[in-house]
């Protein structure tokens, strides 16, 4: 446990101790580890660390914004397991030279097992836009705060909102 960055320490005294969620970026995460960005080894070291700690994030490290936030919970009773094999069928199939399981990857003793656990669809949740709310106007905006902030950002048209989720409608230069 002598690798395991203290902040991990002291949030999975947290969770397990109080029962209470930590939040964190991905990328103070990573800098806790010394990196900058994930790779194969990077996250294997992350995983292995939160492994030994019950610990887990949600949503993954892996997938989430690097400047999106994650949330540390105790890691499930539940040990996991590949295609919905226990723990015993797995272990018995990789000594037969069958499918390997997730505790070999997590462990390192085989690195191609955890290049096929990457998954290697971009999602929209890493794209920085994403995780921002839309610059936007109020229905009671001014129209001169829409223009501005269109000449601002060199948009050529707004969402009108009443919440961070409820558009109204649209302001257009061809509108204005």
């Amino acid at each position: 446990m002598d690798n395991i960055p203290q902040q991990l320490k002291e949030i999975a005294k947290l969770v397990h101790s109080e029962g209470t969620e930590s939040e964190e970026k991905v990328r103070n995460i990573l800098s806790w580890f010394g990196f900058q960005r994930r790779g194969r080894v990077v996250t294997l070291e992350v995983r292995r660390a939160l492994r030994r700690l019950k610990l887990k994030t949600e949503p993954s490290f892996e997938y989430a914004h690097i400047d999106g936030p994650v949330h540390f919970v105790a890691a499930n009773k539940q040990p996991l397991t590949i295609s919905g094999q226990s723990d015993a069928a797995q272990s018995s199939q990789a000594a037969d030279g069958g499918s390997l399981s997730t505790d070999a990857a997590l462990n390192g003793s085989v690195d191609s097992v955890a290049e096929t656990m990457s998954d290697p669809t971009y999602r929209i949740g890493k794209l920085d836009s994403a995780n921002r709310r839309p610059i936007s106007v109020h229905p009671t905006d001014p129209l001169e705060t829409a223009t501005t902030l269109m000449l601002a950002h060199d948009y050529s048209q707004l969402p009108i909102m009443t919440s961070e989720r409820n558009v109204q409608g649209l302001i257009t230069w061809k509108s204005i």
